[in-house]
């Protein structure tokens, strides 16, 4: 997959688009919590997307759609306002800074980078888990949750490779 130079502009129907995909994967990732595999630290697949477009969209992810979901994600899981949405605007900020690195490159090195970019969330979380609580939390939960969100993420690419292909059945059939 080559990648385009980003166009640093927004349109309405592509931010439509990346608001309406990123909402599905938010009630994916909230459903999961309800499974007992997961014991209620389910994998980031928001954060993978997030990082998957951010890396492969040829437009920029608005700040206001990720703002946004953050919002009525944390709001759905009881989380501090705010919280998952600065996780989704330093995955987003991290990505497309990176961007120009996947050029040409092969899809384990990106997968690497997604590990590595996890790994930064996951540390973020470790703070604001301990100055929101005043406690160290248990790192068996947080640990879990990054090896799971690493092990699902070729599903994710899989998936994002699904979506872009029905944008473009729909775009060809106007």
């Amino acid at each position: 997959m080559v990648i385009a130079p980003s166009s640093h502009y927004f349109t309405l129907p592509h931010q439509m688009m990346v608001a309406s995909v990123l909402f599905m994967i938010m009630m994916v990732e909230i459903s999961l919590g309800y499974f007992a595999v997961f014991q209620g630290a389910t994998p980031k697949l928001l954060v993978a997307m997030v990082f998957l477009m951010a890396v492969f969209n040829k437009e920029d992810i608005h700040l206001i759609n990720l703002v946004v979901i953050g919002l009525i994600f944390d709001s759905l899981q009881g989380a501090p306002f705010g919280y998952t949405s600065s996780v989704l605007l330093i995955v987003n900020i991290i990505s497309i800074i990176g961007k120009r690195r996947f050029n040409s490159k092969l899809m384990s090195y990106l997968w690497l980078d997604f590990a590595m970019v996890m790994a930064v969330v996951m540390m973020y979380c470790w703070i604001c888990i301990t100055v929101y609580y005043k406690s160290l939390p248990a790192t068996g939960p947080l640990i879990f949750q990054y090896s799971s969100s690493v092990l699902l993420f070729p599903v994710m690419i899989f998936l994002f490779q699904g979506i872009l292909y029905l944008v473009e059945i729909v775009s060809r059939l106007r």
